[in-house]
């Protein structure tokens, strides 16, 4: 059981996580929204009353929180344009607004009704579970947070034992809506369209769309432990000629520019079979299972040195790389081939640089 919870709290995390451009847009689109929401949960609870014959008594009080809701709302609408682009930002300024919502409303009912259980912060935080996305446990906090700010509110405004009932029933508030949160990214990754594309993207380097440093490691230990006997496994380790130069003299979007497209490189100059990634900065790596020519070793380093001096990214140019290789058909693991391999990298670097050498293992 507590293994199938941690399965989904940790998916919900990647999902939310490569998602959060779209969430906080679905966000600010439920908050722009909700004076609608308000409009007919209004309208739906004076047309009960109407039909279960309760008379209605108008406060003036009853403006207070309409007037502090409309005032937030329009504060809120001024700033979408500045955090539009910024999950966090969305986040602090829509939980700051629920708050401001939620409290004024529940101060106001606690005002009115000090003999009566509270409902509106309860119905509330039912509320921000089915309309706003975020992560569990900053939500979980948030609702805590949330309650314990109107049990202070009550405890100055009511007697004791109706700030017990209020307290007991935000705390089932609070639980039935994280089993609730459960159940909803229960099924959202166990979709298996998305459980794929979170699987891919916890392997993948975002930038480059190569394996990341813990995938590329995994499958080339996996794939050099099952190769027969003598077999040949062949690593390249990539390595750019100073580049923290690139990122000091043009920025690091070029150098995110020149990476990504170091990437495509690789990917026209290997097979798709073979195993490719970026495991650090401005270091990549190639793994090739099976015979290979030293000869076409050299042809295709010299491509792939040519193509990355031909690269140009707006006034960067003269981009070079660093190339360590080892040959190995002694049945090597992958940390011996990556240590040879490391070896042959710095001699290229002390060589000089934009240049390779090969190793045999």
């Amino acid at each position: 059981m507590f293994d199938r919870f941690y399965q989904v709290y940790d998916g919900s995390n990647y999902f939310i996580a490569y998602n959060e451009k779209k969430i906080a847009n679905d966000n600010i689109k439920a908050i722009v929204e909700s004076p609608i929401f308000l409009f007919i949960s209004a309208f739906a609870y004076f047309f009960a009353s109407w039909c279960c014959g309760i008379t209605i008594k108008f406060h003036v009080m009853l403006f207070v929180p309409v007037l502090i809701i409309a005032v937030s709302y329009i504060a809120y609408r001024q700033v979408i344009p500045y955090i539009r682009l910024s999950f966090s930002r969305v986040r602090v300024f829509s939980l700051i607004y629920y708050a401001v919502v939620f409290l004024s409303v529940g101060f106001t009912e606690a005002c009115r009704r000090p003999e009566k259980l509270s409902v509106v912060i309860a119905l509330g935080i039912f509320i921000i579970s089915t309309v706003y996305l975020d992560y569990f446990l900053r939500m979980f906090f948030y609702k805590i947070s949330l309650a314990t700010v109107f049990i202070l509110i009550d405890i100055v405004i009511k007697r004791s034992r109706v700030v017990l009932e209020d307290t007991v029933l935000l705390v089932f508030t609070i639980v039935i809506s994280s089993i609730c949160y459960y159940v909803v990214m229960r099924s959202l990754t166990d979709n298996s369209e998305v459980t794929r594309d979170l699987e891919k993207k916890s392997k993948v380097d975002l930038l480059t769309g190569l394996l990341n440093k813990q995938s590329f490691e995994e499958r080339s230990k996996e794939y050099i432990m099952a190769r027969s006997p003598k077999a040949k496994a062949t690593l390249f380790v990539f390595d750019f000629d100073d580049f923290k130069y690139v990122n000091e003299d043009h920025g690091h979007q070029i150098g995110d520019e020149a990476l990504k497209r170091f990437g495509s490189i690789l990917r026209e100059y290997f097979h798709p079979s073979d195993v490719l990634g970026r495991v650090g900065g401005d270091k990549f790596m190639v793994l090739v299972m099976g015979e290979m020519p030293e000869s076409f070793i050299e042809k295709r380093c010299k491509n792939i040195l040519s193509d990355l001096k031909k690269m140009r990214i707006e006034d960067a140019e003269d981009f070079s790389c660093s190339i360590g290789i080892c040959e190995d058909n002694n049945s090597r693991s992958y940390d011996e081939l990556k240590e040879i391999a490391g070896r042959a990298l710095f001699e290229a670097k002390e060589r000089g640089k934009g240049c390779f050498i090969v190793k045999h293992g």
